[in-house]
């Protein structure tokens, strides 16, 4: 009989199936390595250079030395380039928002030569001014308003103090005022931001409003002198409760370079300014700031 061509040999695996397995489930460990960081924090820090312009018109009668009664009133020396500072923490947590916590601090003086004050001729000028603020305000994920459209809002409360003074010093008088603000309220921002184009660069604008209630101290002082010792001296302080009213506005660009490995970048104008910050009796004042700022942020 011919010969049969033989079998070929059977495996000893098993067949494999045509469709995989499932995956089983990663274990604990293999999951933190595959499942994406959850950024909690974020850090923002501010610098800005100011320029403050206070529109002023303290005045009130002080009596002295029961010598005579004189209407102490003083211009403000003319500022110079203010520098300001702010830093601002948030919070994401496990909620629909964001928590956020900031401070701002602004510092500027000026100096000037004031006529018609002291008998003798010219004399010293300076004026000085002061504030700080504390946002604490919650708001939402920045929220895309189409392919290149992000919208960014806060609600909050403002805690406010703002100082500046001027005072006049000569041979036969110095004379001093002062204003001094503190106060809280509801506080509100909006930020918008547009794509431009393929580039890593945005247009930035912002809107932030608070109307802040709280108590204005003003302080005059007048002291005449013989040349070398004071012969005669003058103090009076009024005061009253005021809301103030504040608007900022900011416009600029935006960019994070290396895909948001050192965080967001943004530099651009603001404008401010703060209504009746020092309107008690026939007193009237109001604080304008603008000037460049540069804002750097870093998520975590």
């Amino acid at each position: 009989m011919p010969d049969q061509p033989l079998p070929p040999p059977r495996s000893l695996l098993p067949p494999q199936p045509d469709v995989a397995p499932p995956l089983l489930p990663l274990a604990p460990a293999e999951m933190a390595l595959t499942t994406p960081v959850e950024h909690m924090l974020s850090f923002q820090a501010e610098g800005a250079f100011i320029f403050p312009v206070i529109r002023q018109y303290l005045r009130a009668p002080v009596n002295v030395g029961n010598f005579f009664t004189d209407t102490v009133t003083l211009p403000t020396a003319d500022m110079d380039l203010g520098g300001a500072v702010l830093f601002n923490l948030r919070y994401k947590g496990l909620g629909p928002g964001v928590l956020s916590a900031s401070y701002r601090l602004l510092a500027s003086e000026g100096n000037n030569v004031l006529s018609g004050i002291d008998p003798t001729g010219d004399v010293f000028l300076r004026s000085r001014l002061n504030m700080n603020t504390i946002d604490l305000d919650y708001g939402n994920h920045p929220r895309e308003l189409g392919p290149a459209w992000l919208l960014k809002w806060d609600v909050g409360a403002r805690i406010a103090t703002v100082y500046f003074d001027s005072f006049a010093t000569g041979p036969l008088l110095d004379l001093q005022t002062t204003n001094y603000f503190v106060g809280a309220g509801p506080h509100a921002s909006v930020a918008l931001t547009r794509k431009i184009g393929d580039l890593d660069l945005a247009l930035y604008g912002k809107v932030d409003g608070s109307f802040v209630f709280g108590q204005v101290r003003q302080q005059f002082s007048e002291t005449v002198f013989d040349f070398t010792t004071p012969v005669a001296f003058g103090y009076t302080a009024q005061s009253a409760t005021r809301g103030v009213p504040v608007l900022s506005a900011q416009i600029g660009l935006s960019g994070a370079p290396c895909n948001g490995r050192w965080g967001r970048w943004q530099v651009g104008y603001q404008f401010e300014e703060w209504w009746s910050i020092g309107d008690v009796g026939a007193s009237r004042a109001d604080l304008i700031l603008h000037g460049i700022f540069g804002r750097w942020t870093y998520v975590y």
